[in-house]
């Protein structure tokens, strides 16, 4: 009864010219719906058309308030990712619809449209035709960013490639319960994504074929994986790369050169797709410990999809830990051992081949990444400081290898100590420095950036030096070998 209240109060406040009870009924109804959906695994419970029974009722003032120009496009998105969560035939064909509506101003409307297809329960057939759907924008307009430097025209047709590309990650991760489609196994899920490159100021967009394996998690979820190639890197960074003198305030980086470039070779080996988000950090670490205890739910800006963060280097360790006894359990023997990678091979698989600055290219944009876009870099441009953490994969954008979120979001542990030059310390072949540096005996090693990060800080070679007791903002992915080889 009283969430029947709940969402009738909700679904009579859509229809009212409130701009603070429309935000707040659609954020309560989306929340209800992802409660609701969670609580009833694998099979919710569902009306005639498909949607959840109880939400019925709200799916057309949902509807109406995404097709209202006049509305918020910050409210109108709101309630396309709503109905995604609520499913059903009415909101299917809404969301595609809105797709396709090239007439429709709001091209983040018609993003959210796209992303939100990826979340709906559906049969077969109909997720089959969501993916065909979605698939279909990035084969016929992935290449129209070719070479574009109008930075207007980028923002008008990037978004809807970026919504289809993240709705096409969704469907992938929730289409398959197959506990076989582990790392070293035959079978992979091929999943479309986006790539984007720019030099010279050039932007250009280009839809790459991945290859996903995934482990299987606590809770029904799982971990997805990609194939990081054997190959070479000069690590590191040129002398005339902006931003590579950002050591000067750390006394055991005087009068070296932290970012020294050398060339490695590294063999082949799994990394995973996204940042830990706090769903499956939360599923993990209710686990039994194996050394030391773990917050179930240490993030400062909760949600499930968010990456987690405030986690130390040896909480990361012991939820790999976690993970990998349960993993023994569910394959047996020959499991793939989990862990943080190193130094080298985190920056390897974040520049996927590239040797600028960025995965993306010579600079980095707001509407690629999560970072403080306060301040432009290398000729690209300012732009919105979204100030906290968004989802993890919420950018819709890879690399050339897969991965996501390379760039800012959070801070990435690393299984390394921190020394001041990388020439002489580390090793030459992607394993782990853990020789104690005289200066700083404890300090370990962060990468990436982090959402409030500036862009130089953000860039492929930059290695963070955390002070121990600071976890804030830092989070962690994972890697991994093929199963049966020494971990």
């Amino acid at each position: 009864l009283q969430a029947k209240h709940l969402i009738r109060r909700n679904a009579f406040d859509l229809e009212w010219n409130n701009p603070e009870l429309r935000t707040k009924a659609i954020a309560e109804l989306t929340a209800y719906a992802q409660k609701h959906k969670a609580q009833h695994q694998p099979e919710p419970s569902r009306s005639a058309d498909g949607c959840l029974q109880e939400m019925a009722i709200a799916v057309q003032p949902l509807v109406l308030t995404m097709a209202e120009t006049y509305i918020p496009d910050s409210d109108r998105a709101a309630a396309a990712e709503a109905l995604g969560h609520i499913g059903g035939l009415r909101a299917a064909e809404a969301l595609r619809t809105m797709m396709d509506n090239s007439s429709e101003p709001a091209v983040a409307v018609r993003r959210a449209a796209a992303e939100a297809l990826g979340l709906l329960d559906a049969s077969p057939g109909d997720t089959q035709t969501h993916w065909k759907l979605l698939d279909a924008v990035l084969q016929n307009q992935a290449n129209h960013l070719h070479a574009e430097t109008d930075w207007s025209a980028i923002d008008q047709k990037l978004p809807l490639l970026q919504g289809a590309s993240r709705g096409l990650q969704r469907l992938a991760a929730r289409s398959s319960t197959d506990r076989l489609k582990v790392w070293g196994a035959e079978n992979s899920l091929k999943v479309p994504m986006l790539t984007l490159s720019i030099a010279a100021g050039a932007v250009t967009t280009r839809m790459v074929l991945i290859q996903v394996w995934q482990l299987p998690l606590p809770g029904g979820l799982s971990l997805e994986l990609v194939a990081i190639p054997e190959g070479e890197l000069h690590m590191g960074s040129p002398k005339q790369e902006e931003g590579r003198d950002a050591y000067g305030q750390i006394p055991a980086a005087l009068g070296e050169e932290v970012e020294a470039q050398r060339l490695v070779r590294l063999p082949a080996f799994a990394m995973a797709r996204c940042l830990i988000s706090q769903v499956q950090w939360r599923e993990v670490a209710k686990l039994p410990m194996v050394m030391r205890p773990l917050n179930v739910d240490p993030a400062q800006a909760k949600g499930a999809e968010l990456p987690v963060e405030c986690v130390s280097r040896e909480d990361s360790l012991e939820w790999c830990d976690r993970l990998n006894c349960h993993l023994r359990q569910e394959l047996g023997e020959a499991f793939p051992m989990v862990t943080l990678p190193s130094e080298t091979q985190w920056e390897y698989a974040c520049r996927a081949g590239s040797s600028t600055p960025f995965h993306f290219g010579d600079t980095i944009d707001a509407a690629w990444a999560n970072y403080n876009a306060e301040g432009a870099y290398c000729g690209g441009k300012a732009g919105v400081y979204v100030n906290r953490t968004t989802p993890v994969g919420a950018y819709g954008l890879v690399n050339r290898w897969g991965l996501s979120d390379m760039h800012g979001n959070v801070w990435e542990w690393c299984l390394d100590r921190w020394h001041p030059s990388q020439q002489d310390q580390c090793p030459s072949a992607g394993s782990t420095t853990l020789q104690p540096n005289f200066y700083l005996p404890y300090i370990r090693v962060l990468r990436g950036g982090s959402w409030d990060s500036l862009p130089r800080l953000c860039r492929s070679a930059y290695r963070l030096i955390p002070h121990p007791d600071d976890r804030i903002g830092f989070g962690f992915r994972v890697c991994c070998l093929p199963p049966g080889l020494p971990s």
